[in-house]
């Protein structure tokens, strides 16, 4: 989707890095993003050397050497095009990569990376809604899910989150889950393990938390909550519940309005 020249490549203030999944099997979020950032008015710019940020490789520390150089690549992309911010997507893993592990990369390359040069896309996105205020069309009623990674460990960021629904939708259906394990959606560490129970407990999970809500349509910040939730509602053949991310369903707002 970079190559065909959907999103900007010339230089931009901020280095948007889509997360590995977006990148593959579901493109269509990334452009979805990337033409949000558009109505948005927000200077950005993808890359094809910046293309992970190194967080799905951290789930486990497995080869925390590869998430480096990820992480250490992308850094070095923003540097030559000029970008003054890296936009983190919604993936706990990368948050917890970029946001914590960071530190640890200045160690190895021998320089300072200061805390602000990473933006995670939720703060972004509701700053610039305050500032300039789009035309929105909103959502009759919506749940939000926050992920594991935002429910643990990042509460502002949870705010920022919910200042961005509550600015799509009218009735807002919220449980700020307090989760104590990452499998909170039934994906994050249970996506990697192929055996037939891991594959089990993530779709029982996945709709158990689904199925919690009253609303149809239930809006999450993360790219592994909306394959676990999709593949749940598949799997159980469940039509009367939908699962959109959070960012999809602002520029859904938007473009409704502009419609009028």
């Amino acid at each position: 989707w970079i190559v065909e020249g959907v999103a900007r490549r010339e230089g931009g203030e901020y280095l948007y890095v889509p997360t590995p999944v977006e990148n593959t099997f579901y493109t269509e979020e990334a452009i979805a993003k990337a033409r949000l950032f558009e109505a948005l008015d927000i200077d950005y710019t993808v890359s094809l050397e910046a293309y992970d940020l190194g967080g799905n490789i951290a789930i486990d520390l497995a080869r925390p050497d590869i998430a480096f150089k990820a992480l250490e690549k992308c850094l070095r992309e923003a540097e030559k095009l000029g970008a003054k911010y890296i936009v983190v997507s919604e993936c706990g893993a990368d948050h917890k990569w970029a946001l914590t592990f960071s530190n640890l990369l200045a160690r190895e390359v021998g320089e300072s990376i200061p805390s602000k040069t990473f933006v995670p896309v939720h703060t972004l996105i509701e700053k610039t809604l305050s500032s300039r205020k789009p035309p929105i069309k909103k959502m009759a009623r919506a749940a939000l899910f926050s992920s594991c990674t935002i429910g643990r460990h990042y509460p502002l960021l949870y705010n920022y989150l919910k200042n961005v629904t509550v600015s799509i939708v009218e009735q807002l259906e919220e449980k700020p889950w307090r989760h104590r394990y990452n499998a909170c959606c039934g994906g994050s560490c249970l996506n990697v393990i192929r055996e037939k129970w891991a594959r089990d407990l993530r779709r029982r999970i996945g709709l158990e938390r689904v199925s919690s809500y009253k609303s149809q349509t239930i809006l999450v910040p993360c790219t592994k909550c909306y394959i676990s939730f999709k593949q749940a509602l598949l799997f159980a053949r469940k039509r009367d519940k939908k699962v959109k991310l959070v960012t999809t369903a602002l520029l859904e707002t938007i473009r409704a309005r502009e419609r009028r």
